[in-house]
């Protein structure tokens, strides 16, 4: 597929300076219209727009209707870019159900740059560098307590959709572990709503649910 592509293609052609020698594909990685690269995500795509030399040499174009479905445009969604995480302009703990993202991102708009800017990078920011560091420290005391064999339960935040673990050193109905009571009644009230930060397991502690900070490693917190 990529030599029908670019003619020069050659799959020994592993680093960045080897681009030069295939100059098509160089055109669509380097293409703001075709191609997005994070640390985390890469995306291609055609552009849809009429006369593109590079949906052409691809030899193809887009076949999506421009139909509106639920006040939708068809054609915009399938070419829509992936949703990349948003900081809460309000909540700088939390980042944008990816719905709101969405909106905020066409809005104002905001563009590709900044949004990368968003993604925590460990490598060129010293303040995250030294939160990894201090919360893998934390999570390396916790030692065999959040081991993911301890896991009873899992519950996403209602806000970010953030995953948080609920953990018991001792299996569930076993001495010294919660009973199957404590862990229904956990759910009931899971079932209302959960954000993070909120303490899940403060008054099921005393049923051998373990409580632990959001870190690397999330516990029921």
């Amino acid at each position: 597929m990529l030599k029908r592509f670019g003619e020069n293609y050659d799959t020994r052609i592993r680093n960045k300076a080897g681009l030069k020698k295939m100059k098509m594909i160089e055109g669509l990685l380097q293409s703001e219209d075709h191609c997005r690269i994070t640390d985390f995500t890469f995306e291609l795509r055609l552009c849809g727009k009429n006369g593109c030399d590079l949906c052409l040499s691809i030899g193809r174009n887009v076949r999506t209707p421009e139909v509106n479905i639920n006040g939708k445009n068809l054609r915009e969604e399938i070419l829509d870019w992936m949703v990349l995480p948003v900081l809460d302009p309000d909540d700088s703990n939390h980042y944008l159900s990816t719905e709101v993202a969405r909106k905020l991102i066409k809005s104002k708009p905001i563009t590709f740059t900044e949004l990368k800017e968003m993604i925590p990078n460990s490598k060129l920011d010293s303040a995250e560098k030294k939160s990894m560091k201090t919360a893998k420290a934390i999570d390396k005391a916790a030692g065999k307590n959040f081991h993911y064999s301890k896991v009873r339960d899992v519950v996403s935040c209602d806000y970010c959709g953030a995953i948080s673990c609920i953990f018991s050193n001792k299996a569930v109905g076993k001495p010294g572990g919660p009973s199957q009571t404590s862990l229904d009644r956990l759910r009931v009230s899971l079932e209302k709503g959960h954000v993070c930060g909120r303490d899940l397991t403060k008054k099921f502690e005393r049923k051998g649910f373990l409580h632990k900070d959001r870190y690397l490693l999330w516990g029921a917190n």
